[in-house]
């Protein structure tokens, strides 16, 4: 059991938890000084989820959850499998315009699919997908070629940025790519308002484990760094 004055030590943080100040506590409360022994303490503290490993050098207090849709339609359960079938050497991110209902007070109603990959492989995905499904497959649509053919079910393929974050064993986009996304030109901001954005990042930060570090170099990637820091900054641990 893990020593009640290192938890009490610990509410004395707000949130973040810098390693090294996590390891001072450990040793002061126990007069440990093995480095496995203390190890030991901290997988204690996070089997209890007293805290969550945010990257190498910060925890934060509670336990944070590895973020995956609640809800995926049979649309997408297709597309994976298909995907998966025929094109398994290639990364690819599938997510849904209504994983945002999670977070958004303002339901979005219209369902839309967006399957992204390498840019080079855009037109073979589009071709599979469109001779698979029946919905309306769209290729790289611009915003106004999107509310053309709008419709419920819809299929949106769609550049993979490189550098994006990206899961290895899912085809589910990751939340540090779905924050930065937003601050960008891409169709899914078409379905949240501006004034929700506050709102959806706090229970972001809140409930799900993301990984700053990977946010801010993709963030840099899609030239996005100030316009994200601005909304964010409160999040990241000192030092990132």
């Amino acid at each position: 059991m893990i020593a009640l004055s290192i938890k009490s030590k610990l509410e004395t943080y707000k949130d973040i938890i810098p390693k090294i100040k996590l390891i001072e506590i450990i040793k002061q409360e126990t007069n440990y000084d093995k480095d496995a022994s203390i190890r030991w303490v901290i997988y204690q503290l996070v089997k209890e989820g007293l805290i969550t490993k945010l990257d190498s050098k910060n925890y934060i207090k509670g336990h944070l959850k590895k973020y995956n849709p609640s809800y995926d339609s049979e649309i997408k359960l297709k597309i994976e499998k298909l995907l998966k079938n025929v094109f398994p050497e290639l990364t690819i991110v599938v997510y849904e315009s209504t994983m945002l209902n999670e977070w958004l007070n303002h339901q979005v109603a219209r369902n839309v699919t967006f399957v992204e990959v390498d840019k080079f492989y855009t037109q073979n995905v589009f071709q599979e997908i469109k001779q698979e499904l029946r919905q309306t497959v769209l290729l790289n649509p611009k915003v106004d070629d999107y509310y053309t053919y709008a419709e419920n079910d819809m299929v949106v393929i769609g550049n993979l940025i490189t550098q994006a974050p990206k899961n290895k064993n899912s085809f589910n986009i990751r939340l540090e790519k779905l924050i930065v996304d937003l601050f960008s030109s891409d169709l899914i901001t078409e379905f949240i308002s501006h004034s929700e954005y506050e709102n959806l990042l706090e229970s972001l930060f809140k409930d799900y484990l993301i990984n700053t570090k990977t946010l801010i170099a993709y963030a840099k990637r899609r030239n996005l760094l100030q316009e994200v820091l601005k909304h964010i900054a409160k999040y990241i641990p000192e030092g990132n």
